[in-house]
């Protein structure tokens, strides 16, 4: 898996928000909304993020909602059939499979390491032999390669660290959880878990 966080956004502005719940209307919000209110704001949203968890209650992550990530991922077709079960809070634009497949040549690269080298010679061979899409596209293996340009918020992203922590097929997911807690900005608003063994929680 190759995964690149490109871009985050909306910190300030949903901190700014979180303030207004706060705000002392007696005096103007330029005074109030300092510094010190920022941070304590956010400090505020991790332990509102951590009691949601306990709760089990997600109705108040208004402010993890308001965090936006774009994330280009490259993996492979068997773990985008489980991403694509989360549709709230997540938008998908990825390289047509059938564009790709209708390339001239594809290789071994093209492929997940751990896919066996003797189901990728016989899709190749196939290739080879017809232009037909739909039976190129039958005949995929799991393991071919697929990249991705993922838009989420903080509280989808939490979401999926929650589902995935437990899943037996967790050796994509142990990767997509290490490379985003690498390189997000503010991975201290969310709860990542750090028992091996339960890689999540």
């Amino acid at each position: 898996m190759k995964l690149k966080v490109e871009y985050e956004a909306g910190l300030e502005q949903a901190l700014h928000g979180l303030s207004l719940s706060y705000y002392k209307s007696d005096m103007p919000f330029e005074e109030y909304y300092t510094t010190e209110v920022r941070d304590k704001m956010f400090k505020l949203v991790s332990k509102l993020n951590l009691r949601a968890i306990k709760e089990g209650n997600f109705s108040h992550s208004k402010v993890l909602r308001q965090i936006h990530i774009w994330v280009l991922v490259t993996s492979t077709r068997s773990f985008w059939s489980q991403f694509d079960t989360y549709t709230v809070g997540v938008v998908r634009q990825s390289a047509s499979t059938m564009h790709t497949l209708a390339k001239t040549n594809l290789s071994y690269s093209d492929f997940s390491e751990n896919t066996d080298k003797t189901v990728i010679d016989t899709f190749l061979k196939l290739k080879e032999s017809t232009n037909n899409i739909v039976t190129l596209r039958d005949n995929l293996p799991e393991g071919f390669l697929q990249t991705r340009m993922v838009n989420l918020n903080y509280a989808a992203l939490q979401n999926i660290l929650i589902q995935r922590g437990k899943h037996r097929y967790k050796t994509e997911w142990v990767e997509f959880k290490r490379s985003l807690q690498n390189q997000l900005a503010y991975t201290e608003l969310l709860k990542w878990g750090d028992d091996e063994s339960n890689i999540f929680y």
